[in-house]
């Protein structure tokens, strides 16, 4: 099962608000908007947690420490494998 998404919400939201619009009753209408609003709202929150989790990892590469040594070229330029990227063992 995924988990539903600001765009999700969003069409909900829409959808809430179209059969509002053709609703005849009042209070199921407006049971619908406030429905809608409140898609709308879920949808802003996982917007900006989205964000933020964005902004965190982004921080995070920037730390200023030099590369691990699996990431560094050997003398004959070519990076040098970890033992279980290159099948060996032990």
């Amino acid at each position: 099962m995924t988990r539903a998404g600001p765009q999700d919400y969003e069409q909900l939201a829409e959808r809430c608000v179209e059969i509002a619009s053709e609703c005849s009753a009042p209070t199921v209408a407006e049971a619908l908007r406030a429905l809608a609003v409140d898609y709308l709202a879920r949808a802003a929150k996982l917007r900006r947690a989205n964000h933020s989790s964005r902004q965190g990892r982004h921080r995070k590469r920037g730390h200023g420490l030099a590369p691990k040594p699996s990431d560094q070229p050997n003398e004959g330029g070519d990076k040098e494998k970890a033992p279980a990227e290159t099948g060996a063992q032990g």
